[in-house]
């Protein structure tokens, strides 16, 4: 699904290509078929945000049973670049508390993307 890469139009990969890579018939084989793919790529997210904040705290010098004192670092010289960039990234560094929604943030602001919320139903 190497498609998937070089996509820039979501509508036209969920209605379009997807149906035709995975070779659904109805609209609910599609479903059904979305099924296996979904799930694999929601449990893999986890596991992606940790690989990064693993990487991001060894080029921080840091680890995870060290986030007080690198919240210390961070407040020691944030604000004292001029760019402000560079000073969001500290700010969001000064509050990293290990959690998946404050990882997202740094990676958002990485990114210059927000981060898409997606809404669980509860049943």
């Amino acid at each position: 699904m190497k498609f998937l890469l070089k996509a820039n139009d979501p509508h036209k990969v969920l209605f379009i290509d997807l149906p035709v890579v995975l070779e659904s018939k109805t609209g609910l084989a599609f479903v059904e078929d979305l099924r296996g793919p979904l799930t694999e790529l929601v449990s893999r997210y986890g596991d992606l945000l940790r690989g990064i904040e693993d990487d991001m705290l060894k080029e921080l010098d840091s680890t995870r049973d060290e986030l007080p004192q690198l919240r210390d670092r961070t407040e020691a010289v944030e604000g004292l670049s001029g760019d402000l960039r560079q000073d969001a990234f500290c700010a969001r560094i000064a509050k990293y508390d290990g959690s998946r929604e404050s990882m997202e943030g740094i990676l958002s602001l990485a990114a210059n993307k927000p981060v898409p919320r997606l809404e669980r139903s509860r049943h």
